[in-house]
Protein backbone atom coordinates (compact mmCIF):
# COMPACT_ATOMS: atom_id res chain seq x y z
CA UNK A 1 0.00 0.00 0.00
CA UNK A 2 1.16 3.56 -0.89
CA UNK A 3 0.65 6.41 1.47
CA UNK A 4 -2.02 8.40 -0.48
CA UNK A 5 -2.75 12.08 -0.63
CA UNK A 6 -5.57 12.83 -2.33
CA UNK A 7 -5.56 14.81 -6.24
CA UNK A 8 -3.28 12.58 -7.79
CA UNK A 9 -0.52 12.02 -6.22
CA UNK A 10 2.16 11.83 -4.20
CA UNK A 11 4.63 14.01 -5.59
CA UNK A 12 3.04 17.10 -6.68
CA UNK A 13 0.72 19.02 -3.99
CA UNK A 14 -0.01 22.12 -6.67
CA UNK A 15 -2.62 19.41 -8.67
CA UNK A 16 -6.32 19.93 -8.03
CA UNK A 17 -8.28 17.03 -5.97
CA UNK A 18 -10.01 14.99 -7.95
CA UNK A 19 -13.03 13.51 -6.45
CA UNK A 20 -13.18 10.23 -4.36
CA UNK A 21 -14.82 7.21 -4.64
CA UNK A 22 -18.00 6.54 -3.01
CA UNK A 23 -18.11 4.98 -0.05
CA UNK A 24 -14.74 4.74 0.69
CA UNK A 25 -13.71 5.32 5.12
CA UNK A 26 -10.78 4.80 6.94
CA UNK A 27 -7.73 3.55 5.72
CA UNK A 28 -9.55 2.73 2.20
CA UNK A 29 -10.09 6.38 1.59
CA UNK A 30 -6.10 7.47 1.56
CA UNK A 31 -4.35 3.88 0.62
CA UNK A 32 -3.64 2.18 -2.84
CA UNK A 33 -3.37 -0.85 -3.61
CA UNK A 34 -3.20 -3.13 -6.71
CA UNK A 35 -3.56 -6.86 -7.45
CA UNK A 36 -2.49 -9.21 -10.11
CA UNK A 37 -4.52 -11.03 -12.56
CA UNK A 38 -2.28 -13.75 -13.37
CA UNK A 39 -1.16 -14.42 -16.47
CA UNK A 40 -2.32 -11.09 -17.97
CA UNK A 41 -3.61 -8.07 -16.08
CA UNK A 42 -3.36 -5.61 -13.36
CA UNK A 43 -6.35 -3.94 -11.42
CA UNK A 44 -5.43 -0.77 -9.23
CA UNK A 45 -7.28 0.69 -6.51
CA UNK A 46 -6.79 4.20 -5.57
CA UNK A 47 -8.81 6.37 -3.59
CA UNK A 48 -9.89 8.86 -7.01
CA UNK A 49 -9.35 6.54 -9.58
CA UNK A 50 -9.03 3.11 -10.54
CA UNK A 51 -7.05 1.39 -13.38
CA UNK A 52 -6.37 -2.17 -15.24
CA UNK A 53 -3.61 -3.11 -17.47
CA UNK A 54 -3.64 -5.63 -20.06
CA UNK A 55 -0.24 -7.45 -21.31
CA UNK A 56 -0.82 -8.51 -25.02
CA UNK A 57 1.21 -11.10 -27.07
CA UNK A 58 3.00 -8.46 -29.36
CA UNK A 59 5.15 -11.24 -31.19
CA UNK A 60 8.03 -13.54 -30.07
CA UNK A 61 9.28 -12.37 -27.26
CA UNK A 62 7.51 -9.19 -27.01
CA UNK A 63 4.48 -7.83 -24.71
CA UNK A 64 2.13 -5.21 -25.29
CA UNK A 65 1.22 -3.51 -21.85
CA UNK A 66 -2.13 -1.38 -22.58
CA UNK A 67 -3.56 0.76 -19.55
CA UNK A 68 -7.40 1.85 -18.99
CA UNK A 69 -7.95 4.32 -16.21
CA UNK A 70 -11.42 5.13 -14.61
CA UNK A 71 -12.38 8.61 -12.66
CA UNK A 72 -15.37 9.58 -10.90
CA UNK A 73 -17.58 12.32 -12.09
CA UNK A 74 -16.17 14.85 -13.28
CA UNK A 75 -12.62 13.63 -12.15
CA UNK A 76 -13.38 11.63 -16.02
CA UNK A 77 -13.68 14.91 -17.90
CA UNK A 78 -13.46 18.39 -16.75
CA UNK A 79 -10.89 20.69 -18.39
CA UNK A 80 -9.70 21.85 -14.99
CA UNK A 81 -8.65 17.55 -13.99
CA UNK A 82 -6.47 17.19 -17.19
CA UNK A 83 -3.53 18.26 -15.58
CA UNK A 84 -4.18 15.33 -12.68
CA UNK A 85 -5.32 12.59 -15.24
CA UNK A 86 -2.03 13.40 -17.23
CA UNK A 87 0.13 13.12 -14.47
CA UNK A 88 -1.62 9.92 -13.08
CA UNK A 89 -0.93 8.34 -16.66
CA UNK A 90 2.55 9.29 -17.02
CA UNK A 91 3.38 8.45 -13.20
CA UNK A 92 2.33 4.65 -14.01
CA UNK A 93 4.14 4.62 -17.36
CA UNK A 94 7.54 5.41 -15.31
CA UNK A 95 6.43 3.21 -12.71
CA UNK A 96 5.50 0.09 -15.29
CA UNK A 97 8.64 1.55 -17.48
CA UNK A 98 10.97 0.98 -14.65
CA UNK A 99 9.42 -2.19 -13.29
CA UNK A 100 10.04 -3.88 -17.23
CA UNK A 101 13.38 -4.44 -16.81
CA UNK A 102 13.06 -6.43 -13.47
CA UNK A 103 10.04 -8.33 -14.99
CA UNK A 104 12.27 -9.29 -18.18
CA UNK A 105 14.86 -10.68 -15.38
CA UNK A 106 12.82 -12.64 -13.68
CA UNK A 107 10.75 -14.41 -16.95
CA UNK A 108 13.95 -14.55 -18.24
CA UNK A 109 15.25 -16.65 -15.67
CA UNK A 110 11.73 -19.08 -15.25
CA UNK A 111 13.18 -21.83 -16.84
CA UNK A 112 16.63 -22.49 -14.42
CA UNK A 113 14.09 -22.75 -11.68
CA UNK A 114 12.21 -25.91 -13.51
CA UNK A 115 15.97 -27.46 -14.16
CA UNK A 116 17.03 -26.46 -10.30
CA UNK A 117 13.70 -27.96 -8.88
CA UNK A 118 12.80 -24.68 -6.98
CA UNK A 119 9.31 -24.37 -6.21
CA UNK A 120 7.13 -20.83 -5.37
CA UNK A 121 6.53 -20.12 -2.93
CA UNK A 122 3.55 -18.56 -1.50
CA UNK A 123 3.18 -16.03 1.26
CA UNK A 124 0.42 -15.64 3.42
CA UNK A 125 1.25 -12.01 4.40
CA UNK A 126 2.23 -10.76 1.49
CA UNK A 127 -0.48 -12.04 -0.77
CA UNK A 128 -3.20 -12.15 1.70
CA UNK A 129 -5.32 -10.16 -1.02
CA UNK A 130 -4.16 -11.81 -4.49
CA UNK A 131 -5.63 -15.02 -1.88
CA UNK A 132 -8.95 -13.62 -1.73
CA UNK A 133 -9.57 -12.72 -4.80
CA UNK A 134 -8.37 -16.54 -6.39
CA UNK A 135 -11.28 -16.96 -3.83
CA UNK A 136 -13.79 -15.05 -5.20
CA UNK A 137 -12.64 -16.04 -8.82
CA UNK A 138 -12.52 -19.51 -7.58
CA UNK A 139 -16.03 -19.23 -5.47
CA UNK A 140 -17.65 -17.95 -9.05
CA UNK A 141 -16.58 -20.55 -11.50
CA UNK A 142 -18.09 -23.14 -8.62
CA UNK A 143 -21.53 -21.25 -8.52
CA UNK A 144 -21.55 -21.50 -12.12
CA UNK A 145 -21.22 -24.79 -12.05
CA UNK A 146 -23.72 -24.80 -8.92
CA UNK A 147 -21.56 -26.04 -6.66
CA UNK A 148 -20.68 -22.78 -4.66
CA UNK A 149 -18.67 -22.93 -1.15
CA UNK A 150 -18.47 -20.61 1.65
Amino acid sequence: LLEFRAGGGLDDPDLPTLPLMPGLAGPDSCSTSFVNVFPTGILGVAPDYVYAGVWLPDGPGRTTLAFHFYYVDEGAFADKFRPVREHIVKRAQEVFTQDSAVLKSVQGRAPYRIHKDLRNRYSTYWEGAVHQFERQIANAMLEAAGQARG
